[in-house]
């Protein structure tokens, strides 16, 4: 199943990463209630190397120039409005009399609004609509691609976010002789949140697709398993298997390394490390070294796959 594709030496990275947004995810998902500093341990899990983590101490704007916001696209609220800001934000996340999906909407929104670290802002919002997704019941054990499809259409969703702040997107710079015409709070809501639903629609649709593709990934790579066992004489692994638990999560990390493969499954390192190796002898993985003396372990059937599907979603 292996093919001789080379993939990225930063496939330990990309592994550390997915592990980290996966964990992060379910944790604050999972958790009875989500407050400010669950958001900022997100923020360290997602980008460990940041040197200034937390809340922002300083203004800060969304293009333009570096030096100065004067000809900002987007100026958020100053550091001081954070903290009332930010309480309220993550109470709505706990708590919100509202559908999962509109609640999903509106927290991004917010939060992307508030724009309240100095790095990272984008990575954590993302991942907010997935806390969400998992708190109100939407997905369990996947993640719906919605991220994709709003970063695809980065048009629209720039137009939209800018509607949930009051402004028609165009008309972001305000001049004396003509000032910016605000949309209504109500006008602007539904913009944004009509954009956002259309997203998860979108989602819904390349996430069915997907999942027949990968269901016909999981049926090979079980075949593959079952015809090594019959030809080498040995038994196939027990149902129970650190084998089979590694299998069902390549399709989220296509890309591992003991350690991962280890957290994600709830196993020994050393159970991760056999179950690994005998899945590249059957033909499911292929070994890596993926720099500094580390050895990865790579699906690249699938790694092919998501790749084909993520051009398809830009396209």
């Amino acid at each position: 199943m292996g093919s001789s594709a080379a993939h990225s030496s930063t496939a330990a990275e990309v592994a550390d990463n997915i592990a980290a947004l996966t964990s992060a995810v379910e944790r604050l998902g999972t958790a009875e209630r989500t407050t400010w500093a669950d958001i900022e341990q997100l923020q360290k899990e997602l980008l460990p190397s940041l040197s200034a983590p937390g809340i922002r101490d300083r203004q800060n704007w969304v293009g333009g120039s570096e030096i100065h916001p004067g000809q900002a696209e987007f100026i958020p609220p100053t550091e001081q409005a954070l903290a009332p800001a930010v309480g309220d934000l993550v109470e709505f996340m706990s708590g919100a009399a509202t559908g999962c999906l509109i609640q999903a909407g509106l927290v991004h929104a917010q939060f992307e609004t508030l724009h309240p670290f100095a790095d990272g802002n984008g990575r954590i919002g993302r991942a907010l609509i997935h806390t969400v997704f998992v708190r109100g019941g939407l997905t369990e054990g996947s993640v719906l691609p919605i991220s994709q499809v709003l970063l695809t259409r980065s048009d629209e969703y720039v137009a939209g976010l800018m509607a949930f702040r009051g402004i028609p997107h165009g008309a972001e710079l305000a001049t004396s002789a003509e000032p910016v015409r605000e949309l209504s709070v109500s006008d602007g809501i539904n913009a944004w949140l009509r954009h956002f639903i259309s997203a998860a629609d979108e989602a819904v649709d390349l996430a069915s697709a997907l999942k027949d593709e990968l269901d016909e990934f999981d049926r090979d790579s079980r075949a593959l398993i079952t015809a090594y066992a019959e030809r080498t004489g040995t038994r196939i692994p027990r149902s129970d298997s650190s084998v089979w638990k590694i299998l069902d999560v390549l399709p989220k990390l296509p890309a591992l390394t003991v350690d991962v493969a280890a957290r994600l499954t709830g196993t020994s390192s050393t159970s991760a490390q056999n179950a690994l190796e005998h899945l590249v002898e059957t033909g499911v993985l292929d070994r890596r070294s993926i720099g500094k003396g580390k050895r990865g372990f790579v699906a690249n059937d699938l790694f092919d796959l998501l790749n084909s599907t993520q051009r398809k979603w830009s396209s």
